[in-house]
């Protein structure tokens, strides 16, 4: 993990020390809080959570990999994919991005349905949404 984080910190160097030309050319994308960064804090969780949590993911995604290939068995690619197979996929991916956000992330994810009376579409900022 240690060597992980060393690796991904030189890589991060850019970041660090910001160019101020390419920040005024793309103020969206700058970093402002990579001045109070400090290498130090990032040790603790480099040593002892790092590679469960990369573990962790390589798993999750390999299960997600072969429940696809099992459910997707038999499914004419050129069709779109209808009835119970449709719902299993659908819960496939909600439990294990699920479980994916919860032991790599610590994040416990819900879903919510909106209509679409619920929905914003930005109206604020781009007028009412013509349809």
């Amino acid at each position: 993990g240690l060597a992980c984080f060393e690796w991904a910190w030189y890589k991060m160097r850019l970041y660090r020390k910001p160019i101020k030309e390419l920040d005024d050319m793309l103020p969206a994308f700058r970093r402002t809080d990579a001045d109070r960064w400090s290498k130090w804090k990032f040790y603790p969780g480099a040593v002892t959570i790092m590679l469960p949590r990369l573990f962790f993911g390589i798993a999750i995604s390999t299960l997600l990999c072969l429940y696809l290939f099992i459910c997707l068995l038999g499914q004419p690619m050129d069709q779109p994919i209808r009835g119970c197979r449709r719902v299993f996929l659908r819960w496939g991916y909600r439990f294990t991005t699920f479980l994916f956000q919860l032991l790599t992330n610590f994040n416990f994810m819900t879903w919510k349905h909106m209509s679409m009376q619920e929905v914003n579409h930005y109206e604020e900022w781009l007028g009412p949404r013509e349809e």
